[in-house]
């Protein structure tokens, strides 16, 4: 349902200059980006606090990258990278597209705060559901292995 006069969501990149090669370029883009250059880029500082605390460089980059055994700083390092995503969208929207990040937002160029305000209060509520739950199951032994 379209609430007004101008494009559809689906239509929205074509409010901006237009070129087929845009999307495509800025698919491609964001998927070496993301996916490729800043998880190795975020390596560098993880390997420099690793090297700066006197802990072995190596190993400590493979249980950082093993996501079958997450810790915190693997954790830190998946969602930093995942976060990244964000800023490339803003700005290949403005270089390829002329748009503002305010069009990633919503399809009325704006953050829809009230939408934003619901979405975090039912994310906490989840958040401390999800901590009592854990507080009061018994303790499991660890990750016990099935027979």
């Amino acid at each position: 349902m379209q609430g007004g006069p101008g494009p559809a969501y689906h239509e929205l990149q074509q409010a901006g200059r237009r070129g087929l090669w845009r999307p495509i370029v800025g698919s491609v883009t964001m998927l070496v980006v993301v996916f490729v250059l800043v998880p190795v880029g975020l390596l560098i500082p993880f390997a420099a606090w690793y090297a700066a605390s006197g802990r072995p460089v190596g190993s400590s980059i493979t249980a950082l990258t093993d996501f079958g055994e997450p810790t915190p700083a693997g954790l830190a390092y998946l969602n930093l990278t995942l976060a990244s995503a964000i800023p490339v969208a803003w700005f290949l929207t403005r270089v390829l597209h002329g748009l503002g990040p305010r069009w990633l937002a919503s399809v009325r160029p704006r953050l829809r705060w009230g939408y934003l305000a619901i979405c975090l209060g039912l994310s906490l509520v989840a958040l401390v559901a999800t901590l009592v739950v854990s507080v009061a199951l018994p303790d499991q032994g660890g990750a016990a292995s099935p027979a």
